[in-house]
């Protein structure tokens, strides 16, 4: 126990580390050249949808499924040769029809940008290299080592802006740069083997492929359910970069790459909270505690929302002084409406709350699979019809719209089966709260320093819209939070006053 906290501890520092890394690069790196950042966002998006499939979705079976066959060395082995036949059997068979529809493929993903079609092959061993470094990621989550690939995702975000760096300096071309990338997991996947090979003496059955295992019928069951539901996850999520290259270029991806990139920063401390009620959700919906559900399901919405839109407001009213200090800042503020249909995608998601575990925990958990399948197709059809009507917006435009229809309606099914909802008073209020704000906000433009004008926007954005909040109470643990704060700042003043007099 004490080495999976230490190993939990150290892995969540690298991963925040890495965010801020990624973060500062994305906004001033990034931009310099946004053709090339539309392309890398292309070909990593493309290939992370492939994972599912060339990984025939085994990549969760190795994680569900490893406690029942490591009670002996013989049944790990087994388990083991029989994961690596999977995988084994979807690169062979990805390789084969990624080969044979080249042609094709080349066609319709690089149809409308000459400088994205020598690109497209390189999809294949992109995807390869993903779903073997997830594989041995997978592995060492097993065997309870979180550290070496969270450090190798890391290194990854140290390489890329360098990477960057010597390709706007016309040190490397295109060419050489998806070159590199391939290299450097072709080094982190062999130093993941070594490692694992010293710390557990693992070792790859390259001698066996094994096709019989016990469970068999139930493994493959779970990893069909898992290729469909990661497959459409990705396309709901990641679609939306490949259509908008397809569509329009790697240039006009690099921005929307960008703004997703952006928006998303709203929702991290949402979705801290969430997983932070995982297993919480998971005891009450075990115990058939009703009503505990219902609190924490209504509760965790109004502060789910109460940073999302906070964060997002300070985004949104200062974006116009961001885009000044960034690289090619008149390409980059023509993202400003895509931020905002991306903003509100994010307050929608977090306005509906844990309808996930709700629902997910609940004995109708495959509704779940048919919504999310719902949601990817309702992207990729809002993709194809907006995007050659209003460009990059319309990929934004689909972002939300498809959002805010899956978590409607999954609100609304978890409404249906369980008689819960995330919808009390203080939701209302909040939703009140927020328009006032933005109609205030929206208002001031300081013509100064972007800088100064940053800081001073997000200063007014943050006392105006959390000083309503504390006001109108509308989170109690919100209110209770600062109090106690508040009391903590008063009492060490007022006791260290006293000190000092004694003195």
């Amino acid at each position: 126990m004490e080495l999976i906290r230490k190993q939990s501890l150290l892995s969540s520092i690298i991963q925040i580390t890495g965010a801020v890394v990624g973060a500062l690069s994305t906004i001033f790196i990034y931009p310099n050249d946004l053709k090339l950042y539309g392309l890398y966002g292309f070909l990593t998006n493309t290939a992370s949808l492939m994972v599912p499939f060339i990984s025939l979705g085994f990549g969760t079976v190795l994680l569900r499924y490893y406690p029942h066959f490591k009670d002996t060395k013989e049944n790990a082995s087994r388990f083991f040769a029989f994961i690596f036949s999977a995988y084994t059997l979807g690169i062979g068979i990805f390789i084969g029809v990624f080969l044979l529809f080249f042609p094709w493929i080349q066609k319709i993903l690089g149809s409308n940008d000459a400088y994205v079609r020598p690109f497209v092959i390189f999809i294949l061993p992109i995807g390869i290299l993903y779903v073997i470094f997830d594989l041995f990621s997978t592995i060492f989550i097993n065997f309870q080592r979180l550290v070496w690939p969270a450090m190798l995702v890391f290194l990854m975000k140290l390489f890329l802006p360098f990477l960057f760096i010597l390709s706007f300096k016309n040190y490397l071309n295109g060419i050489q740069f998806a070159l590199l990338i391939c290299l450097y997991y072709v080094f982190a996947i062999g130093f993941l083997y070594v490692n694992l090979s010293k710390a557990v003496h693992f070792k790859i059955p390259f001698n066996r492929l094994e096709f019989q295992i016990p469970q068999k019928n139930s493994i493959i069951r779970f990893a069909l359910f898992s290729v469909l539901g990661g497959a459409s996850a990705i396309l709901a999520l990641r679609i939306d970069s490949i259509l908008v290259t397809s569509f329009i270029g790697a240039q006009a991806n690099g921005l929307f790459t960008l703004a997703v990139f952006i928006s998303n920063v709203a929702f991290i401390p949402a979705s801290a909270l969430t997983d932070g009620l995982n297993s919480l959700v998971a005891a009450c919906s075990k115990e058939k505690a009703q009503e505990a559900l219902q609190t924490v399901y209504s509760k965790s919405t109004v502060n789910m929302l109460i940073p999302t839109v906070w964060i997002g407001l300070c985004i949104y009213t200062g974006f116009i002084y961001l885009s000044k200090l960034m690289p090619n800042p008149e390409e980059v503020i023509k993202i400003e409406r895509l931020l905002a249909w991306l903003l509100l995608a994010r307050i929608i998601d977090a306005a509906t709350g844990i309808n996930h575990y709700v629902l997910a925990y609940s004995r109708h958990y495959m509704l779940e699979l048919y919504l999310l399948i719902l949601m990817a197709l309702l992207n990729i059809a809002f993709n194809i019809w907006l995007i050659p009507i209003f460009g990059i917006e319309g990929a934004a435009l689909a972002t939300f719209l498809s959002v805010a229809i899956y978590n409607i309606l999954k609100t609304v099914v978890v409404y249906w089966k369980t008689g819960m909802h995330p919808l009390t008073p203080s939701w209302y209020k909040l939703v009140l709260i927020i328009v006032i704000c933005f109609a205030i906000v929206s208002q001031f433009y300081f013509n100064i320093n972007p800088l100064l004008a940053l800081f001073i926007q997000s200063i007014l954005t943050s006392v105006l819209f959390l000083g309503l909040v504390f006001i109108c109470n509308v989170s109690s643990d919100l209110n209770q939070l600062i109090h106690q704060f508040y009391h903590k700042i008063m009492l060490r003043l007022f006791v260290g006053s006293e000190n000092d007099k004694g003195n």
